[in-house]
């Protein structure tokens, strides 16, 4: 937990580009990793594909694209896909009838491609078990990130995300790839989608991009040609339209208003992945992913098609990057970016939601690092200033019942986890957070997903800075106040109002109270420093 940055890639297999460039890549390597993997005639070469939570699992058609489109390939390849998405997420369905179209015109080889829904948030160890157990006769694993939340140091960085699942599952990718002596392969894309929250984009385009990391692109101005029959409030850059596409209530009506284009045209896109995001919106009204209408956006503009606007200067592809991920055994010292600190914080077994976090938090006491603030302008700033005045209430409140509080006593994680499982248990019943909801729901996405873990809710950005700044101003050294002015000189100005969502309002009343409770169930001896 030194804070030395670690290098995340093989530097000389990093390809960061557009999709095409992607694609190209990908078949240099599966062709490689096939040529050496020593298959009898008959034997498929078996790539396992795994997201990182919401829509990220979407990248797979770059991979689908490469196989399908390279004679080598086409016959020897098969490609399996495990959706890896929240729990309450439905997307699934759209992107098995687009594998049926690809399968039914003939665009993919009969049986090399195949579409399975795996949820996350039962616990963690449950879902971790059946990452492990689809990696059957696996050749080659490949992850698929939207973003840049994956690179995150878990301990020592000092802004979090919605990291749960990435570290989870490129621990369970990378133990299977060194195991087997396998290799395991990144692709991703739209790092803009995270940069805004204060990753280290320094760090992130050294140690994984090479030095080649975009960013910024898709600020881009465009100018409206007319407003007639247009949305009263008209995006002003790319980005903007393109997060304005995807979140539009009535797809068909965006693509047109937006884009001029029917999305029943969604075939005449030029590549699988462009085509996908058109065809999700002639199926349904969800949500797209931003990186997915970017691409749709560029593909339009490089076949000149007639658009609503203009761009202000010419429009750059989306990057996207393929990489081989390093292993442990390969890197200086036996260090590599994000892994070895999700292991030497014990991450890597732990049984619950509960056990997981506190392990997390404990770890991070007295290692966070600040290599850079929130940037002004950042969408996620009132939120930023909801989870830390949230957290500042937890902490006064705590302070005030117990004044001889320790959240750490005898360096233990003991009394966090307690307070963690009590919330837990609170949780299965208040309504505000909808577990029974979710919970019941949930086997009709995955048939066999079991129990919904009552903390799953933890997990996302909103929730983990609840705890991680708690932490922060409870184990301080300054006090209270010291150390939120100290977090606070890292974010842009507090907005005037900054509303607090009552789910959120709720889990930290929980939170208070569960440290509280748990403080006082405590005999004095453990209480001690020492």
């Amino acid at each position: 937990f030194s804070g030395k940055r670690r290098q995340m890639t093989d530097s000389a297999s990093v390809c960061a580009g557009s999709y095409t460039d992607a694609v190209q890549s990908l078949k240099t390597k599966f062709r490689g990793a096939l040529g050496s993997a020593g298959l009898a005639p008959e034997e498929k070469f078996e790539v396992a594909v795994f997201g990182h939570g919401g829509r990220d699992t979407n990248l797979w058609l770059a991979i689908v694209e490469a196989v399908a489109t390279d004679s080598e390939l086409r016959d020897k390849v098969k490609v399996s896909v495990f959706s890896c998405s929240w729990v309450d997420d439905d997307w699934e369905w759209v992107m098995k009838c687009y594998v049926e179209r690809l399968c039914s015109d003939g665009t993919v080889a009969e049986g090399s491609i195949s579409f399975t829904t795996m949820k996350y948030h039962e616990e963690v160890s449950v879902t971790m078990g059946r990452v492990m157990g689809h990696f059957y006769k696996t050749h080659c694993v490949v992850q698929c990130e939207q973003g840049v939340d994956m690179f995150v140091e878990p301990v020592t960085g000092e802004w979090l995300q919605d990291n749960y699942e990435d570290f989870a599952v490129n621990n369970a990718c990378m133990a299977f790839a060194e195991r087997s002596g396998v290799p395991s392969i990144l692709v991703q894309t739209n790092s803009d989608l995270d940069l805004s929250r204060s990753v280290d984009g320094d760090d992130v385009s050294e140690n994984v991009f090479a030095g080649q990391l975009q960013s910024g692109a898709f600020s881009i101005k465009v100018e409206w040609a007319q407003s007639d029959g247009l949305p009263e409030a008209l995006p002003g850059t790319l980005i903007a339209l393109a997060i304005k596409l995807g979140a539009c209530p009535d797809k068909r009506q965006g693509f047109r208003q937006l884009l001029n284009f029917k999305v029943e045209e969604f075939a005449s896109l030029p590549n699988l992945y462009a085509a996908y995001i058109a065809f999700s919106g002639l199926q349904t009204n969800a949500l797209v992913p931003v990186a997915g209408a970017l691409e749709v956006i560029v593909a339009l503009v490089g076949q000149g098609h007639s658009l609503p606007w203009q761009p202000a200067t010419p429009v750059t592809n989306p990057q996207w990057l393929v990489a081989r991920l390093l292993e442990p055994s390969e890197a200086e010292n036996g260090f590599v970016k994000v892994l070895s600190q999700f292991r030497a914080a014990q991450l890597d077994t732990a049984p619950n939601f509960a056990e997981f976090l506190g392990r997390w938090m404990a770890a991070r006491a007295s290692h966070r690092i600040r290599r850079n603030v929130v940037e002004e302008g950042s969408r996620f700033t009132p939120g930023f200033w909801q989870q830390l005045e949230l957290a500042k209430e937890v902490a006064d409140g705590v302070a005030h019942e117990c004044p001889d509080f320790i959240l750490w006593p005898c360096d233990s994680r003991e009394l966090f986890v307690g307070a963690l499982t009590r919330i837990g248990e609170a949780v299965r019943e208040e309504p505000v957070f909808g577990w029974k909801k979710v919970n019941d729901a949930s086997p009709s996405l995955q048939k066999d997903f079991g129990e919904l873990s009552p903390l799953w809710r933890f997990t996302s950005a909103g929730y983990l800075h609840i705890l991680d700044f708690t932490c922060r101003m409870l184990e301080s050294s300054a006090g209270v106040q010291a150390e939120f002015e100290e977090i606070a000189s890292g974010l842009p100005r507090r907005p005037d109002v900054v509303k607090f969502r009552p789910d959120m309002k709720r889990a930290a009343e929980l939170l208070q109270q569960m440290l509280v409770a748990e403080w006082r169930s405590r005999d004095p001896l453990s209480k001690q420093l020492h």
